[in-house]
């Protein structure tokens, strides 16, 4: 299970890895309001697992990887769990290695704390769920996207969605919990994936004409 997927695509890699006892259906209902908390990692699970216990033992390493140390880097941040798993979820599905991902969680914290929307277009695609024409959970967020009324649309909305949008992975966790101090205000991924940074809204659109 990779990471920063959404419950429903963890119910269909499942559903394609088990036989008949897991049901995708009953998992969502097991897993309702428990996005964020499925952890991410390779596990060996009989084929005749039921629903059950694939979602108990998601849920149980969740409980076992997450150590104290990052919990006590979340509440330095002045942040709870919940609060801390939400914005881990939003620089899993932002970045991509662990550096980007301290960078991203620094600026995103540094959002939070003066009070400007966070502006994630991961989010975005959470609002807009499954898309058909493109076959993803993850759809390319257009402009009109930014007007969705949404609670986790963080476009219009200052602070953090209500919840996860995904599952993020012990990187993303470690980068919330011990983000990287910097003068950035601004972050995109470029045409190559690499990160752009930039403290001005001027320099963003400068990086965004060049790299995008």
């Amino acid at each position: 299970i990779i990471e920063g997927l959404r419950r429903e695509e963890i119910a269909d890699m499942f559903a394609r890895s088990i036989d008949t006892a897991f049901d995708a259906n009953e998992f969502l209902a097991l897993t309702k309001g428990k996005e964020g908390y499925l952890f991410p990692d390779t596990y060996l699970i009989p084929k005749d697992a039921t629903t059950q216990l694939v979602a108990r033992v998601l849920e149980t390493t969740f409980v076992r990887k997450v150590t104290p140390e990052i919990r006590a880097g979340w509440e330095a941040q002045g942040l709870n769990e919940l609060e801390a798993l939400t914005l881990a979820s939003l620089v899993q599905r932002e970045a991509r290695d662990i550096d980007s991902m301290k960078m991203v969680a620094g600026i995103l914290v540094k959002r939070l704390r003066a009070g400007w929307p966070l502006q994630v277009d991961a989010t975005l695609q959470y609002v807009k769920g499954f898309d058909a024409n493109e076959n993803t959970w993850w759809p390319t967020p257009l402009v009109v996207d930014k007007t969705r009324k949404s609670p986790y649309n963080t476009y219009i909305h200052t602070g953090l969605p209500p919840g996860p949008i995904a599952n993020p992975g012990l990187d993303a966790m470690e980068a919330v919990a011990s983000p990287t101090e910097n003068d950035f205000w601004y972050y995109l991924t470029g045409r190559t994936g690499e990160m752009r940074y930039a403290k001005t809204i001027k320099e963003h659109n400068a990086n965004i004409a060049k790299y995008l």
